[in-house]
């Protein structure tokens, strides 16, 4: 997603400004073990295909699903399978080039981009790693809020 102003919150949070999400007009199709499902193109601003589901995904780690049209997203898509909550969604992505991931920030906020959210001013995305919170204004900014927590520490060599 870019470089991103973030702030500490009074209550130990971190908010990122995540920028505009655009929700496409698109049609596309999600394939995942054989099973078809439509989705939403979103641009935070990587791409994005929201698929939203009624019932849990397998436990297995996800492969990385396919796309319809394939020229959809030519350099490739992070796709978020989103299981609506009362308070927004419960979610599992799959990035591109990677595979399934804990989080993914640009996903929590294209997943809420898409998501009725009536009157409230943020939505709760359930992660595996972890809740966020995102609001969304008219125009289509965003705001990321959630807890930053030292999971590892690691040293590089460089050559």
């Amino acid at each position: 997603g870019g470089l991103r102003r973030a702030w500490r919150n009074a209550d130990t949070t971190i908010t990122v400004d995540m920028g505009v999400v655009t929700v496409g007009d698109g049609a596309v199709v999600i394939t995942l073990d054989g099973v078809r499902w439509p989705a939403q193109q979103v641009w935070a601003p990587n791409p994005h295909a929201v698929v939203h589901i009624d019932a849990e995904l397998p436990s297995d780690p996800l492969a990385m699903p396919t796309v319809e049209p394939a020229d959809a997203f030519p350099g490739g898509v992070n796709v978020e399978f989103a299981i609506p909550t009362e308070l927004g969604a419960s979610v599992r992505v799959v990035e591109r080039g990677v595979g399934e991931t804990l989080s993914c920030g640009t996903g929590a906020c294209a997943v809420a981009a898409t998501l009725e959210r009536g009157d409230l001013d943020e939505v709760q995305i359930d992660l595996p790693g972890g809740s966020v919170w995102v609001s969304i204004d008219e125009q289509g900014h965003s705001l990321l809020r959630g807890p930053a927590d030292l999971i590892a520490r690691g040293t590089v060599l460089l050559p």
